[in-house]
């Protein structure tokens, strides 16, 4: 409370200090004693906390969070471990039993992937990853559209009793690499962030790493940003208040081909088109989603940014008790 977060958050981290080649020169980590003081608060337990401070350290080594298996924010615990197994290390909030006392490593693929991206010092990454690229776009077929969570999922092996689908999952958000605040030269802030670039090619624009080999294929998704995730728990470029999040009209969608025209529909219940990513370093691109039923341009879907405060500090908390839930 004295560092001013609140008594509920578990702990908090971010880069303090960048060089002008986007090198992380210093950084901060934070973590709440209060939850192993073993007096009767909210405690948790050593693997919990621990969990907690790797998250905190992805954040000191500027990941952002990911949000994937978003449904074990309501779960109960103790959760499904195919389901767990997915879920991001680098999820906003601590939510069901810490994944080693569930058998599993403490990262997930999607840890794995961005990680490894940022720091590709290992030439297993080159050897074994490729990646899928796209945009996600309105009905029109052409306007794009920033902060739609998109997930690459493996596609099943019906022989394994794991599902791969649920395990072997990666994320990003599109339009993650352009600024959350582009500015403007009138009051002479423009740029108006430090932080992303303000090239038009990467509104809507998404890039994921996967693991690449012959007979590897993943289906592609998009889905809205939980209404939770907000401020310190934000997922992406935007969501520092609430409703700021892109609210995709109707449920997830799938890439199916073709996806072209102005006004493509596709039914959201089908499943989605195995996309091949075979080959170790190249780029399987044009996985465009065109969304169902928006509305034309320059709508509610159409919001400007006036101000943004520069990031703070990235942070994780528990997940709020079922009882006391307001989904946004």
């Amino acid at each position: 409370e004295a560092l001013g977060e609140s008594s509920s958050v578990i702990g908090f981290a971010g880069p303090c200090g960048v060089d002008n080649l986007n090198q992380i020169r210093g950084g901060n980590a934070a973590l709440n004693g209060k939850f192993i003081d073993n007096l009767p608060n909210p405690e948790l337990t050593e693997n919990e906390f621990r969990q907690a401070f790797a998250h905190e350290f992805g954040h000191f080594s500027g990941l952002g969070h990911s949000q994937i298996n978003k449904e074990l924010f309501f779960a109960p615990e103790p959760c499904d471990v195919d389901t767990l197994a997915g879920l991001p290390l680098m999820f906003p909030a601590l939510v069901c039993q810490a994944r080693v006392d569930a058998g599993l490593g403490p990262l997930a693929l999607d840890d794995v992937a961005w990680i490894s991206l940022l720091y590709p010092q290992e030439p297993q990454f080159s050897n074994e990853f490729g990646f899928i690229s796209g945009k996600i776009l309105i009905s029109d077929g052409m306007t794009p559209v920033q902060g739609g969570n998109v997930i690459a999922r493996e596609v099943d092996n019906i022989v394994t009793p794991e599902d791969e689908s649920l395990r072997n999952a990666v994320s990003a958000v599109s339009g993650f690499r352009f600024t959350g605040n582009p500015g403007q030269s009138v009051t002479g802030t423009n740029p108006g962030s430090d932080f992303g670039t303000d090239d038009p090619a990467d509104i809507g624009f998404y890039r994921i790493p996967v693991p690449a080999a012959v007979g590897k294929a993943y289906t592609v998704e998009v889905e809205d940003i939980l209404g939770n995730f907000v401020n310190g728990s934000s997922v992406g470029p935007l969501g520092d208040a609430a409703g700021e999040q892109f609210p995709i009209p109707g449920p997830p969608e799938f890439f199916t081909s073709p996806e072209t025209g102005s006004g493509s529909t596709d039914d959201p219940n089908a499943p989605g088109e195995p996309v091949p990513v075979e080959s170790p370093g190249t780029t399987v691109g044009d996985i465009n989603i065109i969304l169902n039923d928006t509305p034309t341009r320059f709508d509610s879907f159409e919001s400007a940014r006036l101000w943004l405060r520069e990031p703070a500090p990235a942070w994780v908390r528990r997940k709020i008790p079922l009882d006391s839930l307001v989904v946004g």
